[in-house]
């Protein structure tokens, strides 16, 4: 549901069962395509246990993504299993295929750290190769044409650190990859600039980029982190600033207007904050500080995602009030934004059409109207607690 572990200094953060125990997790929220792994397509309100029969015993579950309808994890030994709509890494295939539980990824092995969107996935394997594998429309796996589907493997980037995925339009994705040297390479769909460049090449849903070509304007900054999703990419710096560049049609910049660029934009209304992560949804962005404070912007109206009860889209990064406690880790969704705090409670904001901000309907007081939304942050009850 959210709280994905991202590489960071050569070392990956796993959770999950015990060493040598079989692995759990859980899901909630919205259903489409089996994509909680449950076995079924009902939405779940609260976490529900994925069938673990399907997982292999003895090999932890260190990573887990979700897409707009489905889901994937990454084992301990590097095997990755999808549930819900899984895009294939076979060539000739360009339909996802629907899986109620999880089943074992073939063709992709010795995955270190992956990221997926909707209709492609990439992943670092042991050996420092970027492999992306699903679709190619718009060359989303950077192979230089279109033509290919299955998958695609990268090995001339540098030490990649970071990966970002997001999808836009029919088919239409794009990749991220931040290097140790501070590059960062992208390609995939282009038409709101979320592949970095102003002149890129024609595909077949317009601007794209077929090949892996550098961002401009991140020169002379000391990258320490991306995120990806949708049209819009975001990365932070060593000195805690936050630049993004893609889709603005709701603010998700950050930069006080809502104009789509391909040229990195410092996102706004941090001034003296010293921000270590930001994680992007598909129309807002949240940011998290080292003093564990969270800051939002982007997309508001509706769902009350930015969390600070305004019902407007924000242009610039805003506080996030109500929060107990410091917060460890941000995960910013489709229409919600959920939170990890330092006692390790979880709490979250925005839609909940589905369950997925975690508030069941009697527990509605605050929501409005009860259940479809919280516009500001609720603590999840957990059904084990």
């Amino acid at each position: 549901e959210g709280f994905t572990p991202r590489k960071s200094g050569g070392r990956y953060r796993s959770y999950g069962a015990s060493s040598g125990a079989a692995a759990h997790a859980r899901t909630r929220g919205s259903n489409g395509g089996g994509r909680l792994g449950i076995g079924s397509s009902d939405g779940q309100p609260h976490p529900s246990p994925i069938q673990a029969a399907l997982l292999p015993e003895n090999d932890l579950v260190t990573d887990i993504q979700m897409s707009s309808m489905g889901a994937m994890a990454r084992l301990e030994s590097g095997q990755l299993f999808c549930w819900g709509a899984c895009m294939k890494a076979t060539p000739n295939t360009t339909s996802l295929t629907s899986q109620y539980t999880p089943a074992l990824m073939v063709g992709i092995n010795y995955i270190a750290y992956f990221e997926m969107a909707h209709w492609h996935a990439c992943g670092e394997k042991s050996n420092g190769d970027i492999v992306c594998w699903g679709r190619n429309a718009n060359a989303t796996l950077g192979n230089g044409n279109e033509n290919l589907d299955g998958n695609y493997t990268h090995n001339s980037l540098g030490n990649i650190t970071h990966l970002g995925t997001g999808y836009y339009m029919s088919g239409g994705g794009h990749t991220c990859a931040l290097a140790d040297n501070d590059d960062v390479w992208c390609w995939g769909l282009n038409k709101r600039g979320q592949a970095g460049q102003t002149n890129g090449d024609v595909c077949t849903d317009g601007d794209c980029v077929k090949s892996p070509q550098k961002v401009d304007g991140l020169e002379n900054l000391d990258l320490v982190y991306l995120d990806s999703s949708n049209a819009t990419n975001c990365v932070v710096t060593h000195l805690g600033e936050v630049w993004c560049w893609g889709q603005n049609t709701n603010g998700q910049l950050g930069n006080g207007n809502q104009t789509h660029t391909a040229v990195p934009q410092q996102v706004l209304g941090l001034n003296g904050v010293q921000i270590k992560t930001v994680s992007v949804g598909s129309g807002h962005a949240c940011a998290l500080s080292e003093l564990g404070k969270v800051y939002c912007w982007g997309s508001n109206t509706y769902w009350n995602q930015v969390g600070d009860s305004s019902d407007v889209n924000q242009l610039q990064a805003v506080l996030v009030p109500g929060l107990p406690l410091p917060a460890t880790q941000v995960a910013a969704r489709t229409e919600h934004t959920c939170v990890l705090l330092e006692d390790k409670n979880v709490w979250c904001w925005g839609a909940n059409s589905k369950g997925q901000s975690g508030i069941m309907p009697e527990d509605g007081e605050i929501c409005n109207p009860p259940s479809n939304y919280c516009s500001i942050p609720r603590r999840v009850e957990f059904p084990w607690e």
